[in-house]
């Protein structure tokens, strides 16, 4: 596997995975296939020309993106992990860890600087999902009230963050 941020250039491959993850895991969401299908091209292209989200990929050596995950900062400037999915036939063999590792170091510069730990949210009944961010040292911060999530069920989320140290 390769890990790279993915550039505007990349905003077909972005659309192609981000609405199968829709898709497919719409609980763990909070946005929805329908809402996204009908994003423009422009807006595609946007979220990976933008300064406040950056997205990485794990890419295969047949060119196929295996794993996705994405950076974003919010308005109180803190940065979270947000859009994390990886490909069915991909899961079980590493590679969000791998991507997860990547996404932390490359951004920790910029992390440090916004004065936060870098966050996520994760809903509770992802288990697996909660025991890979733990392994990457993220921490249960708090048990957040349930929301609506893209397949429009109600979930409960935990929020977790990870604090960042200058090496």
């Amino acid at each position: 596997m390769i890990i790279r941020r993915l550039l505007p250039s990349y905003w077909q491959q972005l659309r192609e995975i981000r609405l199968e993850s829709l898709k497919e895991a719409g609980f763990a969401f909070g946005s929805s296939y329908e809402n996204e299908v009908k994003f423009s091209d422009r807006q595609w292209q946007d979220l990976l020309s933008s300064e406040e989200s950056f997205y990485f990929a794990a890419i295969t050596i047949a060119n196929e993106i295996a794993a996705l995950a994405g950076i974003r900062r919010y308005p109180n400037k803190q940065w979270f992990v947000v859009g994390v999915y990886v490909k069915p036939k991909h899961r079980g063999q590493g590679v969000i860890q791998q991507l997860l590792k990547y996404l932390i170091e490359y951004n920790q510069e910029m992390v440090l600087n916004s004065g936060f730990p870098l966050a996520l949210t994760v809903i509770i009944s992802n288990v697996s999902a909660i025991r890979i961010y733990q392994q990457l040292g993220f921490k249960i911060m708090q048990q957040l009230e349930p929301r609506q999530m893209g397949d429009g069920s109600l979930s409960a989320e935990y929020r977790m963050e990870l604090i960042i140290s200058e090496k």
